[in-house]
């Protein structure tokens, strides 16, 4: 889940990073909401609806409440729970037994 309230004193440009490494690594596993004023969010919004068009995913909303934000977030959460667990392929023995 992505909420960016930006303004001009707390621009978190590093955001960016974070937010486009999600987008290309697991779009299906984001949700992404900013306030409808929020500082210098375009380039995320249009990155937002381009990767959905250009891999065929269905148009996500961008939620602009944090409340909506969240819910949207539990709901995905939800609706895939247990989707997008992997096994490490590496086992590692547990200081409490087993694996």
């Amino acid at each position: 889940m992505f909420w960016i309230p930006r303004t001009r004193e707390l621009i978190g440009l590093t955001t960016n990073h974070e937010f486009g490494y999600w987008l290309a690594l697991k779009p299906e596993k984001l949700v992404y909401g900013r306030p409808d004023d929020a500082y210098r969010c375009g380039y995320l919004d249009v990155m937002w609806d381009v990767h959905a068009r250009q891999n065929k995913y269905p148009a996500r909303p961008i939620h602009v409440t944090l409340e909506e934000t969240i819910g949207a977030a539990i709901k995905l959460a939800g609706e895939n729970q247990g989707a997008f667990r992997c096994k490490s392929a590496i086992a590692v023995e547990s200081p409490y037994g087993g694996f």
